[in-house]
């Protein structure tokens, strides 16, 4: 064996316990081998009750030649290897295989400091975490920072004795108005409304600003995928409780007429081979709402457009087929053309003016 890997092997055993049992011999790479001559590795050295240290060193090194017969395998601890010039003694009670038999008390005694010192490490705080940086991503405001009273009670006294230890530096005032004095002339109303010239904000866009990256798509500013980390949290909401999703970027599209004529011309466009269609009885009354797939007309199964929501308005007088209804119809911007373009074919209405065309937003939030 090389030197190095004698002084590899030495270091790894400098710190076993002396109350472990190894083996004596040693099985090495090729060109190795035991001086008993039969190539079997030693028998396992056995522990002293009295004192739990192995037989072997309490009894006197011996060494043995090649030649020489076996008379006491344990007292031995010489392992042999052939060099060039003869065999030669390689390490001293070395062994790469587990111990097997081991006194708890001892080598619990033995490592006492070890443990201590863990002990004393787990239970003493070292983290450089101030209080706040503690709660969940859910919990915190930027406030906290040096508001205490933004925080829990049951942790605003020791915020506030972390805040009474660390050193403010002290900020030299500038002569000019602060920020806020700055922008009290402004009417922020006007100024939101000029920034959705192109594209529409949502009334949660604040919200949304704060907590998503924001995209413009289909003429809106919508929130494309959050900057924190909340995946885990949202599907635990979903799964447990509720998730809510601002869909108020639907287009909103009303047909105004006589219940039967609706009916006739919306037919063509869906099937009841997909399930639900405008005349289903439960959602003619205006007490439930209900969603289908939208199809050219009459070329079902081929050239859907899309799937869309609807709800009728309730109607005064229950059973009463010639009054007036109403019938919203609710869509993904990305379809609005398409099935814009088929109903007009379809029911000859006359469009809106530009003015009031299809601005109707959804007011309500979806679970």
């Amino acid at each position: 064996m090389s030197n190095a890997k004698e002084r590899k092997h030495a270091k790894k055993m400098r710190n076993q316990p002396t109350n472990v049992t190894l083996f004596s011999g040693f099985v090495a790479d090729k060109g190795v081998k035991h001086h008993n001559g039969g190539g079997k590795p030693f028998r396992a050295q056995r522990l002293d009750p009295s004192s739990g240290i192995s037989r072997q060193r309490q009894t006197k090194m011996t060494h043995y030649s090649p030649s020489e017969p076996d008379v006491n395998e344990q007292s031995s601890s010489k392992v042999m290897f052939k060099k060039k010039g003869g065999w030669k003694a390689g390490s001293e009670g070395t062994s790469q295989e587990i111990p097997k038999y081991i006194t708890a008390s001892t080598f619990a005694q033995a490592r006492a400091a070890e443990i201590s010192a863990m002990l004393k490490a787990v239970t003493q705080k070292s983290s450089n975490s101030l209080v706040f940086q503690t709660l969940p991503r859910h919990m915190r405001r930027r406030a906290m920072s040096h508001n205490v009273k933004r925080l829990p009670r049951r942790l605003q006294e020791i915020a506030q004795k972390e805040a009474e230890k660390a050193v403010h530096q002290k900020k030299e005032h500038s002569k000019n108005k602060c920020h806020k004095a700055r922008r009290c002339h402004i009417n922020r109303m006007l100024e939101f409304n000029r920034r959705q010239k192109k594209n529409i904000w949502l009334e949660t866009h604040i919200w949304h600003a704060k907590r998503f990256h924001m995209v413009k798509k289909w003429g809106y500013c919508l929130g494309e995928r959050p900057t924190a980390k909340s995946h885990r949290a949202c599907y635990r909401a979903m799964t447990n409780c509720c998730l809510l999703q601002d869909l108020s970027y639907y287009c909103c599209l009303e047909l105004k007429g006589k219940e039967e004529e609706i009916l006739k011309a919306l037919s063509p466009m869906c099937s009841t081979d997909t399930g639900l269609t405008f005349a289903a009885v439960h959602c003619l009354s205006g007490k439930r709402q209900g969603s289908l797939m939208l199809y050219r007309a009459n070329k079902y199964p081929q050239d859907m457009l899309g799937p869309v929501t609807f709800i009728w308005k309730p109607e005064r007088t229950p059973g009463d087929t010639s009054e007036s209804r109403q019938l919203w119809i609710w869509l993904h911007p990305a379809l609005k053309q398409d099935i814009l373009e088929e109903i007009k074919v379809m029911c000859q209405c006359i469009e809106p003016p530009a003015s009031l065309q299809y601005r109707f937003a959804r007011m309500a939030i979806e679970v």
